[in-house]
């Protein structure tokens, strides 16, 4: 799924210009057609074709993820990142070519996606997470205040902004048409955006309101965290494919930690050096991305891959706040593991 609309999966083409390289989509491709392309492959519809439970790779999974958030927990506290390099990395490849068919094809088992269904699994199941999430949802649903229904008109884009002049959030959604566990997880994100805008501190005063929701260094935590502690009503959601789903979930999170670190690191590198050409910039870029990931992600167009991130350009410092969020949201997470009503 692609929320910047850049991938033509039908003519195998993407538009480069339109690509913010948020990673979501990286290490889908198993065949070496390309490095970079569709987080999950889409696979056909079918009846029941579901591989049996593979015990050792749910368990792996699972320990993968703990095991990720405690390592992204610890580099957090004591600012140490080279542990997400030398410990999460390895982990998230791990987990990416842990993938089989049958988890991909799980994201598309059910793909009723139009807007009362969504809604509907909001309000069943925002109220049992906490209050102060159900009033922020019922005044969503009050103000009208988003646009969640598929349209051949919009691009498969989601966000939440400010309509300043009415002082609320607004929800903008495009559905992935034949995922609904997809689709699910982007509304769920986008509602956490919409809930932390909807009660930030500055919301109540005169002039404070067009400050709301513009700190990029924990915009993303709420956000983040709501979609990983959604998680627990996957098994009643999904039954059998609630597994492979939450695994997927979790292992896109530890994939912003990693590329989050990653670029980070190369930022700062390319902006302490000077007098550097665009081909000493390809190099120090192939080398960061050969010491987090190895030669899995690598090939001939990931050397210039920087040049296609708009935010290396516009927002340098967005990708290590991303990260800083993804690792909040796992604790978050983590927590929850034991004690999810606390």
């Amino acid at each position: 799924q692609c929320k910047a609309s850049c991938i033509d999966t039908k003519n195998h083409e993407i538009d480069y210009s339109r690509c913010v390289a948020c990673m979501d989509c990286i290490g889908a491709c198993r065949h070496g057609a390309i490095k970079y392309g569709n987080r999950y492959a889409k696979a056909p519809k079918c009846e029941d074709t579901t591989e049996p439970t593979n015990a050792g790779r749910r368990a792996f999974m699972t320990t993968a993820a703990i095991t990720g958030g405690a390592i992204a927990a610890q580099a957090q506290r004591k600012r140490r990142m080279p542990l997400v390099k030398e410990k999460l990395a390895p982990l998230y490849v791990q987990t990416v070519l842990s993938e089989s068919e049958a988890d991909q094809k799980a994201f598309y088992r059910i793909s009723d996606t139009d807007e009362e269904t969504l809604l509907a699994l909001l309000e069943k199941y925002i109220p049992l997470m906490s209050s102060s999430l159900n009033e922020s949802l019922q005044y969503m649903l009050d103000t009208h205040s988003y646009n969640i229904a598929y349209s051949e008109k919009k691009l498969a884009v989601s966000f939440t902004t400010m309509l300043y002049q009415y002082r609320v959030p607004f929800l903008f959604s495009q559905p992935e048409q034949d995922s609904q566990p997809l689709s699910l997880a982007t509304l769920v994100h986008e509602f956490g955006h919409y809930h932390s805008y909807l009660t930030d501190p500055t919301y109540a005063t005169p002039d404070g309101y067009i400050y709301a929701a513009d700190d990029i260094d924990v915009a993303e935590i709420s956000s983040t965290a709501l979609e990983l502690l959604f998680l627990e009503f996957y098994p009643e959601l999904y039954g059998r494919d609630a597994a492979a789903l939450q695994r997927g979930s979790l292992s896109e999170v530890l994939g912003n930690v990693v590329f989050g670190c990653m670029l980070d690191e190369f930022q700062q590198k390319i902006y302490t050096t000077e007098d550097l050409a665009p081909e000493d910039v390809s190099e120090i870029f192939h080398e960061v991305l050969l010491d987090y990931m190895g030669d899995v992600f690598v090939d001939d167009y990931s050397y210039h891959l920087w040049a296609v991130v708009n935010h290396n350009f516009e927002a340098p410092l967005y990708y290590i706040s991303y990260a800083m969020s993804a690792l909040a949201a796992f604790q978050f997470w983590m927590d929850a593991q034991t004690d999810y009503d606390g």
